[in-house]
């Protein structure tokens, strides 16, 4: 029965607190509010970047295309036969720095390709034979990537059968360097915002023990426990963290679903909701733990120590 008593005191005393500074109390849900959703919108911008950067190169570094029956190359005199396959192959495995060389045929790419770009009319325009076959080469961890692949367009570039030499990662690389600037952008806002919103948590609990002193030493003459003085303030903080979370997970959920709303075609491309809901779930946790440890940080010095 004393623990329901407490528990319910508790409470009370934490919504009494929270009803006193309530002003302060929404700026400083504002302020994590807005700390959380950049955090969390940085995490998630850069799972879906490596998503894309893996979507559209295929794990890939460099495309040897062959030509085809429609290629103007210099090097292309109708589509590539079999010597010009074996002729690349072997010109590839002498190559230092490659870990794994891939061969796709014209069906395979034509397969490919119909499933990047299904539903939106684009493989039905092409005619038959229109995409290349080529090889797709895959470049060693350890390797200079700027030797290998200058390697492999002097090896290739211009031999009969062969007409381009495409490295996939310098073409997507402005698109990601951009995208990879904003995902820091909103990580440093986020952790700017973050020491702002510690410091109003902070200032919330250390300005509520002022106002409830008088209460508090009485308490404390009467022998009422530390744990239970400093409950209530430790509950507040922890509160506000949590609906900041909240608030925040709700924003960043919507704002996925609005995207994945308006980009039909592409939605495979985008997160799943399972990887939007686990981030925001994690971001949450992470919040509590910190609302707690700054409430407890606070106290260490306002309240009575634990009996």
């Amino acid at each position: 029965m004393n623990m329901v008593r407490r528990l319910l005191w508790v409470l009370r005393n934490t919504g009494a607190n929270l009803w006193r500074a309530r002003l302060a109390a929404a700026a400083a849900v504002v302020s994590t509010t807005l700390a959380l959703t950049l955090a969390t919108t940085a995490v998630l911008l850069g799972m879906q970047l490596s998503r894309l950067e893996n979507h559209w190169t295929g794990n890939v570094d460099v495309t040897v295309y062959l030509c085809t029956r429609m290629s103007v190359t210099a090097s292309c005199d109708g589509a590539a036969d079999g010597a010009t396959i074996e002729t690349v192959r072997a010109a590839l495995e002498n190559l230092p720095g490659i870990a794994e060389t891939r061969f796709e045929d014209r069906a395979a790419a034509e397969k490919a390709f119909a499933e990047r770009f299904k539903n939106t009319g684009i493989p039905e325009l092409l005619g038959k034979d229109a995409l290349p076959e080529s090889f797709r080469v895959r470049l060693s961890p350890d390797a200079d990537r700027r030797e290998t692949v200058a390697a492999i367009d002097a090896a290739l570039n211009g031999v009969p059968g062969v007409e381009t030499v495409q490295d996939q990662r310098r073409i997507l690389s402005g698109f990601f360097t951009l995208a990879r600037r904003v995902r820091t952008g909103a990580g440093a806002l986020a952790a700017l915002q973050a020491v702002t919103s510690i410091a109003l948590l902070a200032h919330l609990v250390r300005s509520s023990v002022t106002k409830r002193g008088r209460e508090i030493r009485v308490m404390s003459l009467v022998g009422t426990p530390a744990r239970t003085i400093r409950a209530p303030f430790v509950l507040e903080s922890a509160a506000l963290g949590l609906l900041a979370a909240g608030i925040s997970s709700a924003i960043v959920v919507a704002l996925t679903a609005l995207a994945r709303q308006s980009t039909t075609e592409g939605a495979a491309l985008l997160l799943a909701p399972a990887n939007v809901v686990s981030v925001c779930a994690a971001t949450a946790a992470a919040t509590a733990a910190i609302s707690w440890t700054v409430a407890r940080l606070s106290l260490r010095r306002a309240l009575p120590r634990e009996n």
